[in-house]
């Protein structure tokens, strides 16, 4: 069991998402990064960011084309942003890291990772994957049925080199009827050491939780876990103990349900039973609440609200849920976006729903907020904004001009938004 932080430092529900995203923020490496898929611990979160309500054409700092299409969501890390492409949805023979400059969007290197072209479900492709940055390397997992390649690349280039410098290790293949789409998480366990690469293998074979040297791929702890029915895409989560330090991290499928593992070892802490259907969503933290959905056939099944100390499943529900998108918690309120086009809140206090509106056609991404403002990307490429308050209100509907799949990503006050094929940096009022 987790031991829970001092009695001062655990604050109600409503106030603990609050103090959380100043809390997480200030135990990165910087706080202006993105570092991982969804942010800081992945909250999908941020605060006095000064991206307007709504925008044009015009307003956009820059705009470029990526070496290849994609779903993957871009993190950025040391004014460095990184985000995976392939060469085609379809049968493509590689998928590829690329890295930008923030301030410019030029393209600082780009790495190519080959695999074999498996089978995948219509709404995947091979790059629906994020990276991971932490101790000055990308993270990147990669899998396909014949091997899963994880790869360290620094993010610089040494002067009088043409490539960065990377490690790899690899890790038997990866047997999933919908594809890979995985996406690591990076942690630090204590200030100072090591930062640890969580790699999440929930497949149809033998399936486990991998954490490894950051800095130079060595394996430092393995958790087994039941191989399933069917494979699962979340990324884990790292939970804090009042000081902000790492203590566990938390990952699901259906198959294992949801579990918490001891950040430094590995050791089993808590879990839920198995899951009823496919977990694609992310766990996310809601005060003191681990939230997770599954679902299946474009709708979700089910959503647990658990206790993050005991997994003990506190609240469910059933109705009106996404199955891809991961749900974001503010204030006291959980705002999700369902592969329908539907949105709701929920209060976090009572778990009853407060409103239901229709908003966009259709939501793979997941939604952010930021400012108190939901951002939410449907899949023609329309960012829908409205207000992450328990009365529906509309603010904005912004097209990118091309379909997305890819959630937001916020850093060194720029909001970065992805079609297909095309990356856009809006700059919020206080950067030069």
């Amino acid at each position: 069991m987790i031991p829970p932080a001092p009695s001062e430092a655990r604050p109600t529900a409503i106030g603990r998402v609050l103090v959380l995203c100043g809390l997480v923020a200030a135990t990165t490496a910087r706080a202006e990064d993105w570092p991982r898929f969804r942010g800081p611990d992945g909250t999908g979160v941020a605060e006095n960011t000064g991206i307007p309500d709504t925008w044009t054409d015009a307003d956009y700092a820059w705009v470029v084309d990526l070496p290849g299409e994609g779903h993957g969501s871009p993190v950025v890390a040391d004014a460095r942003l990184s985000i995976a492409y392939t060469s085609s949805t379809g049968r493509a023979k590689g998928s590829g890291l690329v890295v930008l400059d923030v301030a410019s969007g030029s393209e600082i290197w780009r790495r190519t990772i080959a695999f074999r072209p498996a089978g995948l479900h219509r709404q995947n492709g091979f790059a629906s994957w994020s990276p991971a940055v932490g101790g000055g390397l990308n993270v990147v997992s990669v899998a396909d049925p014949d091997g899963h390649s994880v790869t360290g690349i620094d993010l610089d280039v040494i002067a009088g080199e043409t490539q960065p410098r990377a490690w790899s290790r690899d890790f038997p293949g990866q047997d999933s009827t919908h594809g890979f789409g995985s996406s690591p998480a990076v942690v630090t366990p204590a200030p100072g050491g090591t930062p640890l690469a969580i790699i999440p293998v929930d497949h149809l074979g033998p399936s486990r939780l991998v954490a490894l040297d950051a800095k130079t791929g060595d394996v430092v702890w393995e958790a087994e876990r039941p191989a399933g029915e069917k494979s699962a895409y979340a990324t884990p989560l790292v939970l804090r103990d009042g000081a902000g330090v790492p203590t566990a991290v938390v990952a699901s499928s259906s198959s294992a349900g949801v579990r918490a593992y001891d950040v430094r070892d590995g050791a089993e802490l808590w879990s839920t039973p198995p899951m009823p259907a496919r977990v694609v969503a992310s766990p996310i933290l809601a005060g003191d609440l681990v939230i997770q959905t599954c679902g299946g056939g474009g709708a979700g099944k089910a959503l647990w609200a658990i206790d993050r100390d005991t997994g003990e499943i506190r609240h469910t529900l059933k109705k009106r849920l996404p199955y891809v998108p991961t749900p974001v918690a503010y204030d006291g309120h959980l705002f999700l976006c369902g592969d329908n086009g539907v949105c709701s809140c929920v209060d976090l206090e009572s778990f009853e729903t407060v409103w239901t509106e229709r908003v966009g056609r259709g939501f793979d991404a997941s939604p952010v907020v930021l400012d108190g403002r939901v951002f939410a990307v449907d899949n023609d490429g329309v960012v829908h904004v409205f207000a992450a308050s328990p009365e529906f209100r509309k603010i904005a509907a912004v097209p990118l001009g091309g379909p997305s799949s890819a959630t937001p990503a916020y850093a060194d006050g720029r909001l970065f938004l992805r079609t297909t094929d095309r990356l856009f940096c809006l700059r919020g009022p206080d950067v030069d």
